[in-house]
């Protein structure tokens, strides 16, 4: 098998790159990392220095490529199955790259961070929650017709919104 992925089942990043595997029933192998063992941190460490996970290593093609996203994006230029994870045209594909990293980073990032501080009884000065919160309750949406359109529309430009 030539795909491995370097995966921890807790890790909402992971399940990303296992969707994309599964959805296309792309054959892998897949490697638990449990980072709290020294061994299998150093190897991941010796894959992907930055230490970690998703991280894919494609033997086939002699490549190791990190990171949730771009696992994706690989796997659908390399690896396509029936599912088309990227449009074809570039300026679609932009802007699914645009709203994906919008998720991660203030949706998604934001709300483990709140969820981490909220359980252990402190809060970030800074209101990690507020970016989460407008994002998830629709404020965030409401304030113009680009941020609906760019965040809940098909990729024909129907607003997905009630």
């Amino acid at each position: 098998m030539s795909l491995t992925l370097y995966y921890h089942p807790l890790s909402s990043f992971c399940w990303k790159a296992l969707i994309a595997l599964y959805e296309n029933d792309t054959p892998f192998a897949p490697q638990l990392v449990d980072l709290s063992k020294e061994d299998e941190r150093a190897a991941l460490s010796k894959i992907w220095p930055i230490g970690k996970f998703p991280v894919l290593r494609d033997s086939t093609k002699d490549r190791i490529v990190p990171e949730s996203s771009i696992i994706i994006e690989y796997l659908d230029r390399h690896y396509p199955g029936a599912t088309r994870f990227l449009p074809e045209d570039a300026d679609a594909a932009r802007q699914v790259r645009l709203r994906d990293r919008f998720y991660d980073l203030y949706v998604h990032l934001p709300e483990n961070h709140s969820r981490a501080h909220l359980s252990f009884g402190t809060m970030s000065k800074y209101g990690s929650a507020s970016v989460s919160t407008r994002a998830n309750d629709g404020r965030c949406f409401s304030r113009s017709k680009y941020a609906a359109t760019f965040l809940c529309s098909s990729s024909n430009g129907t607003t997905m919104l009630p």
